[in-house]
């Protein structure tokens, strides 16, 4: 069963290696190789080993949750929607991530109002906590550093811009044959949280 974890706060978007690790997924779908390169010949250079296993693993994670249609369309599709690719990744495998953009992302922009403030952030956070157990004990500076990658990943992944400590949001252009990956994938709510509906 899947629950809430604030490990998320020491996973960054990681596009550029994400793109990376697609390509060698895509050529030869050889985890076992692709492993080596990462972890035995330090191909992203991280500065220890466990962080290093530690990426891998994560990275793993990510890209094995995406559907192959998914995955076999990741480089006919422009950038902006390769980033979306990898922000479902983060949604198939984290709870917080997913639960997120399903609440707040999309009634954003169903409503119009296009931004989220820190208060809205502040309350997503509050109302988690006083309904899941594991979230309870989450510290001020913990929801501070979730509230941060959140807002780090809505950006990164082209879904929004800062202003102050306020985001802007994006409205996604999708590329028709991911809305056709996203339909028949595990996630087809998916859709309703890119086009606001």
């Amino acid at each position: 069963m899947e629950h809430f974890s604030a490990a998320s706060v020491k996973f960054p978007f990681w596009f550029k290696e994400f793109t990376q690790i697609m390509e060698w997924y895509v050529e030869d779908d050889n985890w076992e190789d692709i492993n080596t390169r990462i972890i035995d010949e330090r191909y992203f250079k991280f500065s220890s080993r466990p962080r290093t296993v530690s990426f891998c693993s994560e990275m793993t994670h990510r890209i094995t949750s995406l559907s192959a249609q998914t995955c076999d369309i990741f480089y006919s599709v422009d950038t902006d929607n390769q980033k979306l690719i990898n922000l479902m990744s983060i949604m198939n495998i984290n709870l917080l991530v997913r639960t997120f953009m399903i609440e707040e992302f999309r009634q954003e922009l169903l409503l119009g109002d296009a931004k989220i403030e820190d208060f809205e952030l502040q309350a997503f956070f509050r109302n988690l906590q006083a309904t899941h157990e594991e979230t309870a004990q989450w510290t001020d500076e913990t929801v501070n550093r979730l509230k941060g990658t959140l807002k780090n990943y809505l950006v990164e992944s082209g879904l929004a811009t800062f202003i102050g400590n306020d985001i802007q949001i994006i409205r996604p252009l999708l590329d028709p044959r991911l809305e056709a990956a996203i339909e028949g994938s595990n996630h087809p709510e998916y859709l309703a949280v890119f086009n606001g509906r």
